[in-house]
């Protein structure tokens, strides 16, 4: 016959473990598996408790047979009965607990994954073998008590028949004109004490075994209680603090605007239509014969690198007018640095500026980064991109936060620097 499978070994119980683990965890997880273990460990017990009642009742049996011992063999098997049924009866509570184990784990399980992580708290309910384990160790204390007097008897038992022999032995030796034998100094054992109170001992040492585990299975229940709220509270505190930030990242995403670094006069009317106007302007003074305001006439330049910087317009203009500003800084300067400020395109469809409200102006163009720059200004090499974010952590703390979050970040206004 298959032997049943230890607590440890059930699929369930495996299963809840892991559970357990992959859900941080870890104290509980390690309480289930010890209570369990605990119980496997009173079941081997009461295997090897089994093993030394039968060897006990088949020697009583093949005694031999003699006047004395066979008054004795009927009080030595109905003590050998006695703790045959303590065994049995503490048999039949453990295996109680262990279908309760199985029987809770499973729906703990089952309820875990429909439901999720909350559930694994009922793991709590493992409290609810700790009556049944406090009967079996009633049960057991009882066994011990009893099995202490059965130990006695018998002892004082053997006792009584190794002298009574012993008495019977010297009988004939005077009988027969012998000399007495000093038993004193010679063993004093009978064969009993090998067939019926050695086995005796050997349970009772089990039982006192069992208590012990009984003990630490139960302390071991208290500690999984003890644990499962720790984790309850530090999950609930780590969620309320995770809410709050939630909560602060919110509220501030609702105060985000777009603050230009100058503010411009409000008078002053600028975006792709007065780029083009000052384009159309120039074209028609140059029709009517008129100079046209000479570029970098009292500016002295040896070559050098020049450093351009073009904030707040870009998201004004159209993408040929990028182009054409790029075109006459290239054609203007041997080498360059440009620092321009971009849009990303979500906020120039999405997004208005206060600043400029009572304007007729309008964002019209962005850029997702500067990669995408240079395919527009192939002349210039792309360098980095900085995040109008880094500079907003020094003027408003919440963007600390808001610095956090990749998207922020990737569509907040940006100073791309380019080179040439």
């Amino acid at each position: 016959m298959e032997a049943e499978k230890t607590l440890t070994n059930e699929e369930i119980i495996r299963e809840l473990l892991d559970l357990l683990k992959k859900n941080a965890m870890k104290e509980p997880a390690n309480d289930v598996f010890e209570i369990c273990s605990y119980v496997d460990g009173l079941e081997k017990k009461i295997a090897t408790m089994t093993e030394e009642l039968t060897s006990m009742q088949n020697q009583i049996r093949e005694m031999q047979e003699d006047t004395l011992v066979n008054n004795a063999k009927k009080a030595l098997a109905e003590a050998q009965e006695r703790l045959n049924a303590r065994c049995e009866q503490i048999k039949s509570q453990v295996s109680e607990v262990k279908i309760q184990v199985k029987s809770t784990a499973k729906s703990i399980v089952d309820e875990t994954k429909a439901k999720g992580r909350a559930a694994l708290y009922r793991v709590t309910e493992f409290a609810g073998i700790k009556k049944r384990l406090l009967n079996v160790r009633t049960a057991v204390k009882d066994a011990i008590v009893s099995t202490d007097r059965d130990v006695a008897r018998t002892a004082l038992l053997a006792k009584g028949l190794r002298e009574a022999g012993q008495t019977v032995n010297n009988a004939f030796r005077t009988f027969a004109d012998k000399p007495e034998v000093d038993y004193s100094k010679k063993e004093q054992k009978h064969p009993i004490t090998k067939a019926v109170l050695a086995p005796m001992k050997a349970v009772r040492k089990l039982f006192v075994s069992m208590e012990l585990h009984l003990d630490a299975s139960i302390d071991k229940l208290d500690n999984l209680a003890m644990n499962v709220q720790l984790d309850k509270e530090k999950r609930e505190e780590h969620t309320k603090d995770k809410e709050q930030k939630a909560a602060d990242i919110e509220r501030a995403e609702g105060e985000v605007f777009y603050s230009p670094m100058v503010a411009e006069p409000q008078e002053y009317k600028y975006n792709a239509d007065a780029f083009e106007a000052r384009k159309i302007s120039e074209g028609k003074q140059e029709a009517a014969g008129k100079e046209l305001p000479k570029v970098r006439e009292d500016i002295e330049y040896n070559k050098e690198n020049v450093l351009v910087i073009i904030e707040g317009l870009s998201m004004y203009l159209h993408e040929n007018d990028i182009r054409e500003i790029f075109s006459i800084i290239e054609k203007a300067f041997n080498k360059s640095t440009v620092m321009i400020e971009t849009m990303s395109p979500f906020f120039v469809k999405h997004m208005k500026e206060k600043s400029i409200e009572g304007s007729n102006a309008k964002f019209s163009w962005g850029v997702k980064n500067g990669k995408d720059l240079q395919q527009i200004v192939p002349a210039f090499n792309w360098k980095r991109d900085v995040s109008l974010v880094e500079g907003m952590k020094v003027i408003m703390p919440v963007y600390n936060v808001l610095g956090i979050i990749p998207a922020v970040c990737g569509m907040s206004n940006k100073i791309v620097v380019m080179e040439r």
